[in-house]
């Protein structure tokens, strides 16, 4: 599993597209267009082994494994071993069959999952205006970090799963949502920063995934905000139209179809063309805006409809026309209570769920020209010989000019060594750099200042 690993971190980090690129492996998986496609697994479903395999048989490369919180809600917060050894155990089988995995966190101090106040009649979460609390979930966020991130395999880890701190009330929009969280007290886009800031005390590159509030919800995209921290995911989960992807009668509901449109607060056709310009129009603007690598968490049917196989295909389509990593909603093997099981739905449904994780991905990055105009302007460098040993030589095509600073990443995200003193010249640039001093693998050169951005990978013999 290693090799195979790290030769995947490998390509992708030496290879991934120069806008918005990162030194960090981990983070350049999730830049490099629908990369990760696979299935939610939950803890408390138990699966075994060989029920992962199913999900890794059908062509995912990724799991979201939910956990329900390895610390008790209530104060004293005691870590619950239960919850851990399930947790562990979902890792355990995500590494023997070589699934990058993230790990999404459902419950904690002050949190419970939203499902159960919103669903199952639990008290509602604390943590949102409860500073303790707070500091609590931020401690056992660093304690997964430690536990997990160091782990090749593990790409990332979300906070929250649909902080939805005002799920007894009904939002219209995302201004009205965003309005009545300010009026309780409640700055989420703060509390995150703080999660991170715990993360980032031990694991300073593991990715983190933010989601928005609302059940994380397409039409309230709007009023996501872009974190400080640069080794973030942005996270949405769609089940629109709902009461086509909810319905629990067989074959009782139509795609296309007319359906109630939360976004749009009216009545409109659902087919490919409005579920991509209208239901998800926000999140295209956020990604377009930011150039944020996306994740679709949630989506799928609770039971065969008709036309539920186009439904399904359509969606695949738009992910990989847009690059968005995604996750279906769930594989529960022979644990589940025969929801979203596409095993079950009959003919063609598993295979069109395969031909998600088959088909190649369209997704074209914008222009250079449409992103913020303080972004630094991407070029092509090369370094060789390949492989390298004691020395290198990097060339690079320049337009400005100015010193530059040289910084040396291994497939760990470790600044190795760092070179500065050299000034770009206009025209074809090249220097000799000693790298003496680096030890035998592969690396990552990042190359900043005189308004450029660029990066180049070599492997260095021992």
């Amino acid at each position: 599993m290693k090799n195979r690993l790290l030769l995947l971190l490998m390509i992708c980090w030496m290879t991934a597209p120069l806008a918005g690129q990162s030194p960090n492996p981990k983070f350049t998986l999730w830049q490099t267009p629908s990369l990760l496609r696979g299935f939610n697994l939950m803890d408390l479903n138990e699966l075994s082994l060989d029920e992962v395999k199913v999900v890794k048989d059908a062509g995912a490369s990724f799991a979201y494994v939910s956990t329900h919180g390895i610390w008790e809600v209530e104060f004293p917060h005691a870590l619950r071993p239960d919850r851990l050894q399930l947790l562990d155990s979902l890792v355990q089988h995500c590494r023997r069959l070589e699934l990058y995995y993230a790990i999404a966190v459902r419950e904690g101090p002050g949190r419970r999952d939203v499902f159960q106040e919103s669903e199952l009649g639990a008290a509602p979460s604390t943590i949102w205006t409860n500073a303790k609390e707070q500091a609590a979930y931020g401690a056992m966020l660093k304690s997964l970090a430690e536990r997990y991130g160091g782990d090749e395999a593990c790409i990332g880890l979300a906070p929250f799963v649909e902080p939805n701190p005002l799920f007894r009330q009904v939002h219209s929009s995302g201004a009205l949502l965003k309005a009545r969280l300010e009026q309780n007290g409640i700055d989420l886009p703060a509390i995150y920063e703080a999660l991170i800031d715990s993360i980032r005390s031990v694991r300073p590159f593991l990715p983190v995934i933010v989601q928005n509030a609302g059940y994380s919800s397409p039409e309230y995209f709007d009023i996501m905000e872009e974190q400080r921290d640069e080794y973030v995911v942005y996270e949405f989960h769609s089940y629109r139209p709902k009461d086509y992807t909810s319905a629990n009668e067989v074959n009782s509901v139509e795609y296309p179809g007319t359906y109630f449109s939360f976004i749009d607060q009216a009545l409109k056709l659902h087919d490919k063309r409005y579920l991509d310009e209208g239901v998800f129009r926000y999140v295209h603007d956020f990604r377009r805006r930011t150039g944020k690598p996306i994740l679709l968490g949630e989506f799928g049917l609770r039971q065969a409809q008709i036309g539920a196989r186009r439904f399904l295909g359509d969606i695949g389509d738009i992910m990989l026309e847009s690059g968005w990593h995604f996750a279906l909603w769930e594989y529960s093997g022979d644990k589940g209570n025969r929801n979203y099981d596409y095993h079950l739905m009959g003919d063609g449904y598993w295979e069109t769920i395969m031909s998600m994780f088959s088909k190649e991905s369209t997704y074209q990055p914008p222009l250079e020209s449409s992103l913020p105009e303080d972004r630094p302007v991407a070029t092509q460098a090369r370094l060789y010989p390949q492989p390298a040993r004691d020395f290198c030589n990097l060339e690079l095509e320049a337009s400005g000019t100015g010193p530059i600073e040289l910084r040396f990443f291994d497939l760990a995200g470790r600044l190795r060594l760092q070179r500065s003193g050299a000034v770009l010249t206009p025209g074809m640039f090249s220097m000799r750099l000693d790298i003496a001093a680096l030890p035998g693998g592969f690396y990552r050169l990042d190359i900043r200042g005189a308004g450029i951005r660029s990066f180049a990978g070599v492997l260095v013999l021992p």
